[in-house]
């Protein structure tokens, strides 16, 4: 069977009808229910729930007899697993699911039956998208048949979105039968958002659903070595409180493979399955169907007329997952159910949320023939005159109480088809809303609210609306613009202004009407609101649709906050100085706590927060887990941040919690690097930050020592463009310092980079001169010379040494084998030290000499080990988003020559091909990028070279070359075995002549350079097999 033949349902098992007459007519056959079988990733409608050994599928061939009564089907699709990282594709999975039913459901009978899923590792988030998505009126019946789901192996939970990213990471390993591609693992993970996203959605809606969730207790085995659970314990479940969870004796794959009627996994299985037959059919025989008919008994419909404040905008853009989500809240299947439901829109002033609101009452105003209540609920005021207003329109003769007698007038069974809409109900305290909602099991209501308490408060369900997207946002400011046709340099400036004004849309309605108004360009308006921001922000245009002005929708909530919660108004100011995107917890409790650094002794120790300028206040509210909470709650209260009041105090602050939670030293800091990364853009962040206050005041002296030994623990990180501004930021602020330790650092720091970018002669002139200063003896007289900067000009001379054998003193590198071996020996004792420190696993250090260890296994011939050993460092760096930095690019070339030494070229060449993307994408090409490079080229040269591809062989030795003048080895012993390749390929080629010039160039440059081993196997055997091949050719 082909794998589009597999697609979709197929009916494994259908109850035989029983014969009740004379003339052999059957009866109409009654299933229990259907049961629907869905596989995971990379999985199969067959082979996923197929015994190899026992050859045994039990849906088909065990199920029907223990479920004589219950129709039986597989559902297949596309499982690759890019499917379930692209929410389209995922939808498009599910609705062809329900589609599947519904055509298979064709008579009465059939389509009152109710639907049981059995769902196995990601089939599991199908399941839970077809129970979500909105959908026509026949499928939104099958969702709402659907009575309980098995899931086995399904990867409900992570206690954060990175860890639900490496959960899928883990499938994908264990479930794929070649490794991925890797460059799409990243991709995975950042896009579990939406996996996430769909496991939230489906706890709050599971209300009817009898669900049992079973989780492996075996480890998976993963080729070559690994294994792992996939799915843990804690993430296999929902944790709800009507959930049967049961644990099962097999791994991820086995765990829904069973080998007979008797398999004591089989058993768990088959017992919750007979429970739902008994369960449903109960159901059928006890349930009484109760039918009313309203239309009789109602002598008149009153519809109240709709009364808006606003109309809805013309330029609204995005929203509509939002949309999506309401329509299925309020008329999918679980609406049926008779009973009043309500829904909170949340967000930041000037979100969008009235008008989200309005465009669900516009899309929807047939549906309700009672009427449709804009209410303001700003004040108790607004709202009492609202409800007067309502009283009048239904002309009621109840006067004493206005409110309650429009809530008696809603709460009659006659006018259940009604929707009221709750606006800028933002103070609860004030206006507690749930008092004007009217008693009934019936009716819709929407709340509109910058409290997110609101949502799963007094909304039963809702949303929090975040900032548009950047060509959501670009829409709407160029058509409340008037620009139809906008220039490449107007998208340009739209740009810029949609990310200066946070991609909110009262923000960029108003700006947009100012542009229109006043005829101005996107970039005349960019350039104004860069001079004049606060005044354009108090700005109302008189083309603007809304009657607030950006800055009041903000304003009034901060000063609520400030009469409320000194706490959340400290955090609120020390946030409004940080990166936005990158505020983690994590690190504003770094930042507050003790962290190591080293003393003058050279021993490490604990400084406090406070002792490095930390406020004690702000300290204690951090840190104190109760208090850090309220202040975050009140926050989340008006979803707002501002940047008033103490504003030099709060940039201080900032810059001095980044300082001090960002880790200087990777010694004495196992995750230096780790953590280092995911602080960088908040360390960026307060640069600017602190760029703004060196203009407006006199910097502080005292701090610059702090800022510059942040700086410089930075500059380990990133491109090369940031490392040189970071050195030279550190020089900078150290200028006139008297700490020797300091300068020690930042020299040792610029003289590395100057080498690895090439300048040799430049690094060694500027070290032998620090030399000269400082380490000789007496150099330092009158000096504090303390432990740590002793320890410091140590490295520097270190590091002076590394140049001197750079320079020429390469007499040790030699290239009999038993030097290899030699120091194989060395490496693999400190390696093997290192395996019992689990204070080296995961740092560059400890990758660098995983490197070395592996080039020397290549020359060894032991490829094989030298994967094996590469692979256990690659594999946790791939599932964290780790392999691209710069020690994750050096293993995997480790791992290019693993892979050509075995013939493993298409292997091979996908690395490199990777490894090419990533460092032609770099914005400037630097020593370090073009070495990597050089290397790139000359792997994917050998690889074609071996297959006999010429032209793209050519080609590639050609770049190698090119690459070679820019390091300025084009004369060296490199580039001859670069050129004698090429003269190799010219003479396969034909052309013998050219390739005989090229060969006495290769000459000239053998004769200049010592051979040297930089570059495993290219080096040593490569040459050899090259002329080799020429010796063979020429005869």
């Amino acid at each position: 069977m082909s794998d589009r033949d597999k697609y979709g349902i197929t009916v494994l098992y259908s109850p035989t009808p029983t014969p009740t007459s004379a003339d052999g007519r059957a009866s109409n056959c009654h299933a229990a229910y259907d049961l629907v079988a869905i596989h995971g990733l990379n999985g199969d409608p067959f082979n996923t729930w197929y015994h190899k050994q026992s050859g045994t599928m039990w849906l088909r061939d065990l199920l029907p007899a223990a479920l004589p009564n219950v129709r039986i089907m597989t559902f297949g699709y596309n499982a690759h697993f890019k499917n379930f990282t692209a929410q389209q594709d995922l939808r498009s999975i599910a609705s062809k699911l329900l589609a599947e039913l519904v055509d298979l459901r064709t008579t009465e009978e059939q389509r009152s039956r109710r639907v049981v899923l059995v769902c196995h590792s990601l089939g599991g988030i199908v399941a839970k998208k077809a129970l979500l998505i909105g959908c026509p009126e026949e499928q939104a019946k099958v969702q709402h048949a659907v009575y309980g789901i098995l899931f086995l192996g399904t990867p409900h939970n992570g206690s954060s979105l990175a860890t639900l990213g490496k959960l899928v990471a883990n499938i994908v390993c264990a479930c794929s039968p070649i490794n991925p591609a890797r460059s799409l693992l990243g991709t995975l993970q950042r896009d579990s958002a939406v996996l996430l996203e769909i496991t939230e959605d489906f706890v709050r809606r599971r209300e009817r659903l009898h669900l049992v969730s079973f989780f492996e207790m075996e480890m998976t085995f993963i080729p070559p070595f690994f294994k792992k659970f996939i799915v843990e314990h804690r993430s296999a479940i929902l944790n709800l409180p009507d959930e049967i969870t049961i644990g099962q004796y097999s791994d991820h794959r086995d765990i829904v493979r069973f080998k007979s009627i008797h398999d004591r996994n089989l058993r768990p299985v088959l017992s919750r399955l007979k429970r739902f037959e008994e369960d449903i059919n109960a159901q059928i025989h006890h349930n009484v169907i109760r039918t009313s008919n309203l239309a009789s008994s109602v002598a008149k419909e009153f519809t109240i007329p709709l009364e808006i404040p606003i109309l809805p905008c013309s330029s609204f853009r995005g929203r509509t997952d939002v949309l999506e989500n309401m329509q299925t809240y309020f008329y999918g299947a679980e609406a049926e159910s008779q009973k009043r439901r309500s829904f909170a829109i949340c967000g930041l002033g000037g979100s969008g949320k009235t008008q989200t609101a309005l465009h669900f009452v516009f899309q929807n105003l047939s549906r309700y023939n009672h009427g449709v209540m804009f209410l303001n609920a700003a004040s108790k005021a607004s709202i009492t005159a609202d409800f007067a207003r309502l009283h009048e329109l239904l002309e009621l003769r109840e006067t004493d109480d206005k409110v309650a007698s429009v809530k008696r007038w809603l709460s009659r069974e006659e006018h259940s088809q009604w929707l009221m809409v709750f606006d800028n109900a933002d103070d609860l305290v004030s206006v507690p809303i749930l008092k004007y909602f009217p008693v009934a099991s019936w009716g819709h209501i929407v709340i509109t609210s910058r409290d997110q308490a609101v949502r799963g408060g007094v909304g039963q369900e809702g949303c929090i609306l975040g900032p548009l997207s950047s060509d959501e946002a670009q829409s709407v400011l160029l058509e409340t613009a008037g620009i139809r046709q906008p220039s490449s340099n107007d998208l340009e400036s739209a740009k810029d202004i949609v990310g200066l004004l946070g991609y909110l849309p009262l923000a960029l309605d108003q700006a947009g009407a100012l542009m229109r108004s006043r005829h101005k360009s996107p970039k005349e308006y960019r350039d104004l609101y860069m001079k004049e921001r606060l005044d354009i922000l108090r700005l109302r245009p008189r083309l603007g649709d809304s009657e607030r002005t950006v800055f009041t929708a903000w304003e009034v909530n901060f000063k609520q906050i400030e009469s409320e919660s000194k706490g959340a108004v400290d955090l609120l100011l020390l946030f409004s100085f940080l990166e936005p995107l990158a505020i983690a917890e994590a690190v504003l409790c770094r930042g507050t706590s003790p962290q190591k650094r080293w003393d003058k002794n050279g021993e490490a120790t604990e400084v406090p927060a406070e002792a490095e300028g930390i406020d004690r206040n702000l300290a204690k509210l951090i840190q104190n887990e109760m208090e850090f909470d309220a202040a975050i709650e009140k926050l989340l209260s008006v979803s707002l941040v501002s940047s008033l009041l103490t504003v030099n105090m709060w940039r201080w602050q900032a810059i001095l919690l980044i300082c001090h939670a960002f880790p200087r030293n990777r010694y004495i800091e196992p995750l230096n690097g780790e953590i280092g990364r995911v602080m960088l853009p908040q360390l960026a962040h307060v640069l600017g930050e602190y760029d703004k206050m060196s203009v407006e005041n006199q910097e502080l002296p005292i701090f610059r020592p702090e800022l510059a030994a942040t700086i410089l623990a930075a500059s380990r990180f990133s491109d090369t463009a940031w490392k040189i501004e970071a050195i030279a930021r550190a020089k900078q602020l150290l200028k006139d310092d008297l700490d020797l330790y300091m300068n020690a650092l930042a020299d040792i720091s610029g003289k590395r980079r100057m080498r690895m970018s090439g300048k040799h002669k430049e690094s060694n002139d500027a070290l032998e001169a620090f030399v000269q200063s400082r380490i000789l003896p007496g150099r330092d007289r009158g000096s504090e010379i303390t432990s740590r900067y002793n320890a410091q000009r140590g490295d520097l001379v270190i590091s002076f040494s590394e140049n001197m054998i750079r320079q020429g003193n390469l007499e040790e590198a030699r290239s009999e084998l038993c030097h290899f071996e030699e120091g194989l020996q060395f490496l693999e004792r400190v390696l093997e030290g290192c395996h019992v420190d689990d204070f080296f696993e995961g740092t560059g250090w400890y990758r660098v000499l995983l490197s070395g260890v592996a080039d020397l296994y290549c020359e060894l011939g032991r490829a094989q080990a030298a994967e094996k050993l590469l692979q256990m460092e690659l594999r946790p760096m791939m599932e964290k988003g780790t392999q691209n930095i710069a020690t994750g690019r050096r293993l995997r070339l480790s791992l290019v020559e693993t892979f050509i030494q075995r013939d493993m070229f298409d292997s091979a060449e996908e690395v490199l091909l990777l490894l090419k993307d990533m460092c032609e994408a770099g914005k400037k090409q630097d020593y370090s990028t073009d070495i990597n490079l050089f290397r790139v080229w000359v792997g994917l040269a050998r690889v074609s070279h071996r297959q006999a591809r010429w032209d793209e062989a050519l080609s590639y030795w050609t770049r190698a070359l090119a690459t070679t003048e820019r390091l300025n080895m084009s004369g060296g012993f490199n580039a001859g075995l670069v050129r004698r390749s090429i003269a190799h390929v010219l003479h396969m080629t034909g052309h013998s002549a050219q390739s005989d010039v090229i060969l006495t160039e290769v000459l000239q440059n053998e004769a200049s350079e010592q051979r040297m081993f930089w570059i495993a196997g290219f080096n040593s055997w490569w040459r050899e097999y090259i002329i080799r091949s020429m010796d063979k050719e020429r005869g």
